[in-house]
């Protein structure tokens, strides 16, 4: 599943990590939560593997800005700097 920044939707059926469904759903439930440019940031980041560079050109946002969004995006999902679930 990955992410389309142009419709802010998931395209299914893209290569990627398996997650089971409820982890599925609970991840999806935690990015719609995020404010707009912190969901952005993220998913472009781990779910297209886009460059913090590139995140910033594709969004016309400072590169300190991405980076803040990024940390900020990862602080509150619980997740770490490549993505991967934090225990």
């Amino acid at each position: 599943m990955a992410y389309d920044p142009t419709t802010d939707q998931f395209e299914p059926g893209c290569p990627g990590d398996v997650l089971s469904s409820e982890r599925l759903d609970a991840l999806r439930e935690r990015l719609d939560r995020l404010p707009d440019d912190l969901r952005r940031c993220f998913l472009l980041r781990h779910a297209r593997g886009f460059s913090e560079d590139q995140v910033s050109v594709l969004l016309k946002l400072p590169l300190e800005r991405v980076r803040t969004c990024l940390w900020q995006a990862r602080a509150r999902l619980g997740v770490g700097a490549r993505g991967e679930a934090l225990s």
